[in-house]
């Protein structure tokens, strides 16, 4: 009775080691949320470069493109899942 006491006391500890490891490291690996603001603003300047190439936007006034950027920013945050929660 004590062997099988002990292994499962030792089995429970090695689940809840493995379970807070793997999680502590895809939390560390993600920053806290940091990588997500370096994909936004490399969406940002991707956006700025496709805006300043194209000769529509150029007649645009400068509050008009910014308002048109936060917007696309934001629309593409959202399709690539930026800002969601770890577990969904």
């Amino acid at each position: 009775m004590g062997a099988l006491s002990y292994l499962t006391k030792r089995a429970l500890a090695l689940f809840l080691t493995v379970v807070i490891a793997t999680y502590l490291t895809i939390v560390i690996v993600n920053i806290g949320g940091y990588i997500d603001e370096i994909k936004k603003s490399q969406l940002y300047d991707e956006l700025n470069q496709m805006v300043k190439r194209d000769p529509k936007y150029r007649m645009l006034t400068p509050g008009r493109t910014r308002q048109n950027n936060k917007t696309n920013v934001r629309t593409r945050s959202k399709t690539s899942r930026l800002r969601s929660a770890f577990f969904n």
